[in-house]
């Protein structure tokens, strides 16, 4: 099996817009992910396990990008400035994976914000099911490194924190719920909310 080239930056650019599968440095983990309506996304199911009633979650290049996407209120707006790598679980406005509400985050680091530029980006650990997220590539399992590109921090704003994974939240109206304690601690959503 032949091994990729980690991929440049315009690379990585060039096989999202194609639609290819990339693996990619997020602010918390390496993602594995394509563009949102490639065909690919199917393949992403396979290679983690994962159930095909899991709508994947998103990487969005702005707010105005996610209004597209999924319903925004004004918390989920103010949420989304306040915390960058908070996940937010919001009811959705396309037939995107056939679910009715879809996950997603803002795109922060320069090299998150040009894959994200032509739409929105799946992003999801680039892991196998059962297996850690990792912060660096040399870590990945060997079976995603030998199959497919991958693209390094391009500058240190790109690189992985590695600590915590992104907070993970649902909002029903102006009640937020923890779905996974990650990045975006407890105390800073409730200290959020009670200065609204």
């Amino acid at each position: 099996m032949k091994c990729p080239s980690l991929c440049s930056y315009t690379e990585a650019c060039s096989l999202v817009k194609q639609g290819e599968l990339l693996i990619y440095p997020t602010e918390t983990y390496y993602a594995l992910g394509t563009c949102i309506d490639s065909p690919q996304k199917d393949r992403i199911y396979t290679i983690k396990g994962r159930s095909l009633h899991k709508p994947l979650p998103l990487l969005v290049h702005s707010i105005e990008q996610a209004s597209y996407f999924v319903i925004l209120t004004s918390l989920a707006i103010e949420l989304m400035i306040a915390f960058p790598t908070l996940t937010l679980i919001l009811p959705s406005k396309t037939s995107y994976m056939n679910a009715s509400t879809l996950a997603l985050r803002r795109a922060t680091t320069p090299l998150l914000h040009q894959l994200t530029e032509y739409m929105p980006l799946i992003a999801t650990s680039a892991n196998l099911s059962n297996e850690p997220a990792v912060a660096c590539y040399t870590e990945l399992n060997r079976v995603l490194r030998n199959t497919i590109p991958i693209c390094p921090p391009c500058c240190k704003e790109d690189e992985p924190q590695g600590k915590l994974p992104s907070t993970i939240v649902r909002l029903d109206n102006e009640s937020i719920t923890i779905i996974r304690h990650g990045t975006t601690s407890e105390q800073e959503l409730t200290s959020f909310t009670r200065k609204r």
